[in-house]
């Protein structure tokens, strides 16, 4: 044999880190020098996930969970940098938080969800924004006209357009506005039931908030 092939492996863990030639014995012909952490006993080709280590004058293989996220069994995220298996009470599933807690932050959810919905309606063809700040001004532009100061004002639409309203149509405009936004109060009103009434995570995760928002309405 003109050559022989070993094995390295880590001293610290025993993992296969390659492989080599062995140098011969100049003393002892037919004998090979073996260098430090290796052997010439073949590793084994590990399964996916798993790594090759030397232990004990033999190879096996364990789990490789290194560059992973684990949470310990106080629930924190850790960052696992050794090979093997997780210690007992960790898990690679991130812990729910308390209910109560999942319940607060699917309120907020639902929440933005209200504002969302309810910041446009639809009214003559054109979308109209109904934030807070555009229903004080809308307010204010209905007190104006009904002091009979003004026959018409000019309101400007979420699409940009400058539009002439008279008493009559501002006033339709903001009773499809307050419709609207009762509606969407209404949905957010179910749905915090439903969060409420909600027994544990898997019920809470059922309660679907993208569903049942009424539509702009469009008035003519």
């Amino acid at each position: 044999m003109d050559q022989q092939t070993v094995y390295h492996y880590s001293p610290q863990t025993g993992e296969l880190v390659g492989a080599g030639a062995a140098q011969k014995n100049p003393r002892r012909p037919g004998y090979y020098l073996l260098p430090a952490n290796a052997t010439p006993l073949a590793p084994p080709d590990p399964p996916p996930g798993h790594a090759a280590i030397f232990q004990d004058g033999a190879w096996s293989t364990v789990v490789d969970h290194r560059g992973e996220t684990a949470y310990d069994a106080d629930g924190l995220a850790r960052f696992v940098d050794w090979l093997g298996p997780l210690p007992d009470g960790w898990s690679f599933d991130k812990p729910l938080p308390p209910l109560a807690e999942a319940k607060a932050a699917l309120w907020d959810a639902v929440k933005q969800r209200r504002t969302e919905a309810a910041a446009l309606v639809s009214f003559n063809g054109h979308s109209y924004q109904t934030d807070l700040d555009s229903r004080t001004n809308l307010d204010g532009a209905r007190d104006l006209l009904a002091s009979g100061a003004v026959s018409e004002i000019s309101w400007t639409t979420a699409d940009n357009v400058e539009v002439t309203h008279d008493a009559a149509s501002l006033e339709g405009l903001w009773l499809a506005g307050a419709v609207h936004i009762a509606a969407c109060f209404a949905r957010a009103k179910a749905l915090r039931v439903e969060i409420d009434a909600a027994p544990d995570h898997a019920a809470l995760d059922a309660i679907d908030i993208e569903a049942g928002w009424p539509e702009p309405p469009e008035v003519e």
